[in-house]
């Protein structure tokens, strides 16, 4: 598992087909870049379109979608796939039921390729989650476009509900003697809503260092300087663009002697790539241990976000890739 760059995207295996497509259709124009990277020669079988349901998008859905579905046709050799799925977002339980029904028949999936660029985080803890238990062999490959964000501008405003992500959960809830783990971003609401909610033993707050570009942790560090200065904050720092750094820190921080009699409380509000070191954390530590497991990612849907200015820009010249492959390979 490596992270590197690309700008041409071809199938997985060079003679084989991917054998699903997932994207998910957003605002922010961003979620374009990917389908424009594939090589003219890419094929998959099948793809996945996620939509979110949404009010005052501005028509900018609805234009992403006219360009992400023009540019798949002639990829994806079921078009039938190739129309968008809608779904609400703040709720992850109706898009596991919708997988769970959607791909009851289908078998023999062992490529699959997921542009992350806009999925929410809950949406894609569930959706990895979901892929890894039904096709624990297939190979999954991550793909990103970096956006660039304001410097002065949260990306979300107010909490909407609090909650323990559904297939994240542990048994051991009890939020006075817990750890809470924070991955800071730019949602000074949704951190310190959390932060209130749970008011734990203990907190660690995380920093992307090094950031996703020069000077992108200080948004994070002014939003959320409220946690950070709090003398009892733990501080650390994962990398914003390594997977495996974020699963490491979390590993080490779980298996540390003296968390180990503490409920332990993740919140992703960082970078997607960083969620991604969340969610091998989960799969490579927490449903593997002996025991009851005492991790939990909780997560807070935001009220509102900030559209007109949520991404100022994004790399069009290049893709993030990632890969999660089965252990057995």
């Amino acid at each position: 598992m490596s992270l590197r760059p690309v700008s041409d995207i071809k199938q997985i295996e060079k003679y084989k087909p991917d054998d699903l497509f997932i994207c998910c259709i957003s605002f922010e124009e961003r979620c374009i870049n990917v389908v424009k990277h594939l090589n003219n020669s890419y094929t998959a079988r099948r793809s996945l379109i996620i939509r979110y349901l949404a009010d005052n998008e501005a028509g900018l859905r609805k234009k992403h979608q006219g360009i992400i579905c023009d540019n798949l046709t002639g990829h994806i050799k079921n078009n039938n796939t190739i129309d968008p799925e809608f779904f609400d977002k703040y709720n992850p339980y109706s898009f596991w039921y919708f997988l769970e029904e959607s791909f009851k028949d289908f078998n023999s999936i062992e490529r699959i390729t997921i542009d992350i660029t806009t999925f929410t985080k809950s949406y894609l803890l569930s959706l990895l989650r979901f892929l890894r238990k039904r096709y624990p062999k297939a190979i999954l490959r991550i793909l990103y476009t970096k956006g660039i964000y304001p410097e002065n501008e949260s990306l979300t405003w107010g909490v909407k509900d609090i909650t323990i992500l559904p297939h994240f959960g542990g048994s051991r809830l009890d939020k006075k003697n817990s750890i809470l783990i924070l991955l800071l971003g730019y949602e000074d609401d949704r951190a310190y809503g959390i932060w209130e909610f749970i008011d734990p033993l203990k907190t660690v707050a995380i920093i992307a260092d090094p950031p996703t570009y020069l000077g992108a942790e200080k948004p994070s560090r002014k939003f959320n300087e409220a946690i950070l200065d709090h003398p009892d904050t733990i501080k650390d720092k994962v990398s914003a663009m390594d997977p495996l750094e974020t699963r490491n820190k979390l590993s080490e921080l779980y298996n540390d002697k003296e968390h180990e009699d503490l409920s332990f409380f993740i919140a992703p509000l960082g970078t997607k790539m960083q969620l991604i070191g969340v969610y091998l954390f989960f799969a490579e530590e927490v449903e593997l241990s002996v025991g009851a497991p005492r991790a939990q990612i909780i997560y807070a849907y935001p009220a509102r976000y900030n559209e007109k200015k949520y991404t100022l820009d994004y790399e069009k010249d290049r893709i993030w890739e990632f890969y999660i492959r089965p252990k057995d390979k």
